[in-house]
């Protein structure tokens, strides 16, 4: 699907891209998923040390809602990028049955608007 421009959307590409992308969005969120108990893991392997265990959770602390923000830009990037690439076959659908139609109402009626028969 190319355009007067030169660019072209190849859906099928576009999909295989989005599935790439969602596979290791997914990983990413099973890895925070188990973010808490992986913090609490490293504490308790310090032997519990405080001030360890208070640099971790400071860490997480300020990190997480990063993490979280990633995560969120992540899954609105690749929705849109579907809902996007989505709309672009349906336009082209609907600009192929246009002319289609255009092109039949021609053949049954050979008069074209303003310059009469052809």
């Amino acid at each position: 699907m190319a355009s007067s421009e030169g660019w072209s959307i190849q859906p099928e590409q576009v999909a295989t891209v989005l599935t790439a992308v969602n596979g290791k969005a997914e990983l990413m969120g099973a890895a925070l998923a188990t973010l808490q108990a992986d913090v609490s893991s490293a504490a308790a392997a310090t032997g519990n040390s405080a001030a360890i265990s208070q640099a971790l959770m400071d860490f997480f602390a300020q990190e997480g809602p990063r993490l979280e923000g990633v995560s969120k830009r992540i899954a609105a990037s690749l929705t849109g990028a579907s809902d996007a690439t989505s709309a672009y076959v349906k336009g082209d659908y609907e600009m192929a049955s246009t002319s289609q139609s255009l092109q039949v109402e021609l053949i049954n009626n050979p008069v074209l608007p303003g310059n009469g028969a052809y």
